[in-house]
């Protein structure tokens, strides 16, 4: 779950509640100038995530 998005402000601002780190979700934040998520990664853990990293490593569409 995305917790916090990080882009062209350059602060980390609150993401709408429920928000998954799913790679159309990880486009369309791309899309909007956004360039770093911070997600839950466990019960009490979290980790910031680049968006373009993210996306390098999806399989490639045909």
């Amino acid at each position: 779950m995305i917790l916090e998005i990080y882009g062209s402000s350059l602060s980390w601002i609150k993401a709408e509640p429920g928000i998954r780190l799913t790679p159309e979700n990880a486009q369309q934040l791309h899309h909007e100038g956004y360039t770093m998520v911070l997600v839950r990664d466990g019960l009490w853990k979290t980790r910031q995530v680049s968006l373009i990293r993210f996306m390098q490593r999806l399989p490639r569409q045909p």
